[in-house]
């Protein structure tokens, strides 16, 4: 019921993943062989990933949480320069690398820099971009 009338809604098609109803149709495939995996395309493959990403909780769990773990607030920059090599002392260098830290973390933190590396690296484990994809010369789409 909306607003005293009674409607109907196709719940099948936003219960996919896509964001527009229908534009995930193309990949359906109800075969029954295990190794038609093998021939899909990249596409094909990113699809049906982020749509399993968007339709199933625990795999966005999991992928949230290995973000979260991975990359979590950010991946910092941390080294420390070879100070046998620079001619400098040992508690210089660690002097050095700390303020070098600091300046890197407060320039990252203003381009929002965490924040992006967490988007790229959640949305290359949502496409399957970790994916090994054979060489297939006949299909090349």
């Amino acid at each position: 019921m909306n607003n005293g009338k009674a409607t109907s809604i196709n719940p099948g098609k936003q219960m996919d993943g896509s964001k527009v109803p229908g534009d995930l149709d193309s990949w359906d495939y109800m075969g029954t062989d295990p190794n038609a995996i093998l021939t899909y395309t990249y596409k094909t493959l990113s699809e049906r990933s982020t749509t399993l990403y968007h339709s199933h909780a625990p795999v966005a769990a999991a992928i949230n949480k290995q973000t979260n773990y991975a990359v979590g607030s950010g991946l910092v920059f941390r080294s420390q320069p070879d100070y046998t090599t620079l001619n400098i002392t040992k508690e210089y260098a660690k002097d050095w690398s700390m303020r070098f830290q600091k300046l890197l973390h407060y320039t990252f933190t203003l381009l929002n820099w965490y924040e992006k590396q967490g988007l790229i690296f959640r949305t290359g484990l949502i496409k399957g971009d970790s994916l090994v994809l054979f060489d297939r010369k006949h299909n090349m789409n």
